[in-house]
């Protein structure tokens, strides 16, 4: 059943005075949880950083007052795989928290689909086992299919087995179920990059840009849109408002643009993330694509065995991301999604 039928039966049998068979009582949830539940749903919306902490608090706090509520079991797994997307090792604290929390949640209801994709999200990101992911994000298609998180993960996993334009209409789809939550917009610009829609990712951030004023999100594939297109000083715009005009990420890519131009701009930024790695967590990928995009191939695979070996879950990625383009043709690449075991490069 859908989610959302789930819930409006959960609130129908915490109202109802009587229950209408006395033999099967209904379930019942503390009113109190729900409203918890309820505002944890609303932050995580609005999907910002600070919103999604306080989305975890939050939900955390409503399993505190009813331990058997499968929702907010279910939202605090999904909340959990959100924050860790760029590294999902399946041995993290985090990750094995969420799997957890998956599961618990199937105990208390096993057709809550949200549940079932965040089971085969982990399959897909941190497993790196594709029938198991496909199975449970189809399941929870089948359980929940205008719920955008679900579209969200099967969304996914159709981008890693290479079928672009499929999971990008999966995105559409999702928005259109959600158009009110940041997120679905944003996996719209997302996938949209990845299948090379540049003009569409440049149109539609725009708009979600006069839907969301607040947000600096959308400025990321926006820009990365106008810089695989040639348009260097638009995309260098973009990034001052996604990066912040005072970031050091932005100071030292367009010092190096002024400098060197795109190459020189990536170079610059890829060497001042390796140096920042010795002090602070940045994902290996991000500096392997900067190294990539300046053509320096020999450091973007140092930095992608890097990513291989903290099983990084945005190497999954790559073969579509425009940042790696120019090292694709590499045999290096390909060997090495031979060894993560992405179907199209083993077949």
């Amino acid at each position: 059943r859908d989610r959302s039928q789930a819930i409006s039966g959960e609130i129908r049998a915490a109202i109802v005075s009587e229950p209408e068979a006395a033999d099967v009582p209904p379930p019942r949830i503390k009113p109190e949880a729900y409203e918890t539940y309820l505002r944890g749903r609303h932050a995580l919306n609005t999907w910002a950083w600070e919103s999604r902490v306080r989305a975890r608090e939050l939900f955390q706090r409503a399993i505190e007052l009813d331990p058997n509520f499968a929702p907010a079991w279910s939202a605090l797994a999904f909340t959990i795989i959100a924050e860790e997307f760029g590294a999902l090792d399946p041995e993290r604290d985090e990750v094995l928290g969420a799997r957890a929390a998956a599961l618990r949640a199937l105990e208390l209801d096993p057709d809550l689909g949200e549940a079932h994709a965040v089971v085969g999200f982990l399959a897909l990101y941190s497993d790196w086992d594709w029938p198991v992911a496909e199975r449970e994000l189809k399941r929870a298609l089948e359980l929940s299919p205008q719920d955008s998180n679900v579209r969200h993960g099967y969304a996914d996993n159709l981008l890693v087995m290479g079928k672009l334009e499929a999971s990008l209409e999966q995105t559409r789809l999702g928005r259109s179920y959600d158009p009110l939550a940041r997120l679905p917009h944003q996996e719209v610009l997302y996938h949209a990059l990845m299948a090379g829609h540049y003009d569409e990712v440049i149109a539609e951030g725009r708009r979600t840009l006069e839907k969301f004023p607040e947000s600096t999100s959308p400025h990321g594939p926006i820009g990365d849109a106008l810089w695989a297109l040639g348009r260097y000083e638009e995309a260098l715009a973009e990034y001052e408002v996604r990066w912040g005009p005072e970031s050091d990420s932005f100071r030292v890519f367009s010092e190096g643009f002024e400098r060197a131009g795109p190459k020189g701009a990536s170079k610059a930024l890829a060497d001042r993330l390796d140096e920042r790695s010795k002090t602070e967590p940045i994902n290996p990928v991000t500096i392997a694509g900067h190294y990539a995009w300046a053509e320096e191939s020999d450091l973007a695979f140092e930095w992608l065995e890097n990513a291989y070996d903290v099983h990084s879950a945005m190497l999954l990625h790559t073969p579509f991301d425009p940042y790696f383009g120019p090292i694709l043709s590499d045999p290096r690449f390909a060997a090495l999604m031979r060894r993560i075991g992405i179907p199209q490069f083993t077949e």
